[in-house]
């Protein structure tokens, strides 16, 4: 009896090195360098993916930034994941570095300051007292208010102006407790950097004057206790960010003789 034997195997192929295998008798290829790759120019807060490629043997190129190892030379200013994402930290440079194989690849981060805007309305102006120390009481008292907004590079505007000086037209007369309505807006465009800011300047007047009848004459007495009178509030930037800045309040002198301006601040990074 003839015995026939049939020896069925499995066709294990051999692994090849990185970038492919001989492919057409060319042999194994190896890694003559890698690149760093993609934005390396951002600002604080943002993100962006690297890639690492290695250039092989046989000038061709493979995608490795999943293999590389992936340091930052200052994560303080940007930090990158094992994967290549770069995270922007704070201003300034970092070298990014990708190794493979032996091979490095080099990339310099430059990380600029945010842009953010902020938005400033003037709600409100509210009377908290008329600056009345007359005998005989007034019931209102002659107002110019006038809101500006400067940065720190000293540029801004005025956000809303009644008149210059009461007596003069658009000044407004208000009693106590009474509001007047502003509802201006303005954008300002900022660095996120350390040292910038927005300051919000109230200037209010309140002007108040009475004839008194003393025989054998008319008086015209002015109380102008409050006269030329300013505040302001600096919103910054802190920690990384200008913060919640909310509804705020400046208020010019107090419940006896005082006006109170509401505003609100809001931040947008662009």
């Amino acid at each position: 009896m003839l015995l026939t034997v049939l020896a069925v195997g499995c066709n294990k192929s051999t692994p090849t090195s990185p970038g492919g295998g001989g492919g057409g008798g060319n042999g194994n290829l190896t890694v003559q360098s890698v690149a760093v790759s993609g934005t390396l120019a951002v600002s604080e807060g943002e993100t962006s993916q690297l890639t690492a490629s290695a250039t092989m043997s046989n000038g061709s190129t493979q995608d490795v930034s999943n293999q590389a190892t992936w340091t930052s030379s200052n994560t303080m200013i940007a930090t990158v994941s094992a994967t290549g994402l770069l995270t922007a930290v704070a201003t300034g440079t970092a070298d990014i570095s990708a190794v493979y194989q032996g091979h490095t690849g080099r990339g310099t981060a430059e990380v600029s300051a945010a842009r953010y805007t902020l938005a400033v309305t003037a709600h409100s102006a509210t009377v908290l007292d008329t600056c009345d120390d007359f005998t005989q009481g007034l019931s209102h008292g002659e107002f110019a208010l006038r809101v500006r907004v400067t940065t720190a590079s000293g540029g801004g505007l005025t956000m809303t102006q009644t008149a210059n000086y009461p007596g003069e037209p658009g000044a407004v007369s208000l009693a106590r407790n009474q509001t007047l309505s502003l509802g201006t807006v303005r954008d300002f465009d900022v660095d996120g950097a350390p040292g910038q800011f927005i300051r919000v300047l109230f200037d209010a007047t309140e002007w108040d004057q009475q004839f008194v009848l003393i025989p054998p004459s008319v008086r015209n007495i002015h109380d102008s206790r409050m006269s030329d009178r300013t505040v302001s509030r600096a919103h910054g930037f802190d920690n990384g960010s200008f913060g919640p800045l909310g509804s705020n309040t400046l208020t010019i002198g107090n419940n006896s003789c005082g006006i109170r301006l509401n505003y609100t601040v809001t931040a947008t990074k662009r």
